[in-house]
């Protein structure tokens, strides 16, 4: 994973790659210190030695989860008003309509 820092060449065209490195620093920033990244070796050292301790890793994940949880809940809160205030409603046609009738789908 130390392989993962070490920078080669420049930007990479194209959509990001999803890699395991990139979702958890972006776990990482969901927490409410917002104080640990994975974005230097150093990171991921300090991420092992929490891992060290077994009282200290549960809760560390236990956090991680919460803040997920929560910013998956206000992302859902947030649909959900978009939603009611019509921005996602699309009108059938009659084409539409008229199939729904009569296969009553």
């Amino acid at each position: 994973m130390e392989a993962y820092f070490v920078r080669k060449g420049g930007k990479f065209l194209g959509r990001p790659i999803t890699t395991l490195p990139n979702v958890l620093n972006k776990d990482l920033s969901r927490l409410p210190t917002g104080e640990l990244r994975l974005k230097t070796n150093e990171d991921l050292d300090h991420l092992r030695s929490i891992a060290q301790d077994r009282q200290q890793w549960k809760g560390f994940t236990t956090k991680i989860r919460e803040a997920a949880e929560a910013s998956r809940s206000e992302d859902q809160d947030a649909e959900g008003d978009r939603s009611a205030s019509g921005q996602h409603r699309v009108e059938m046609t009659e084409d539409q309509a008229l199939v729904r009738s009569t296969f009553r789908v």
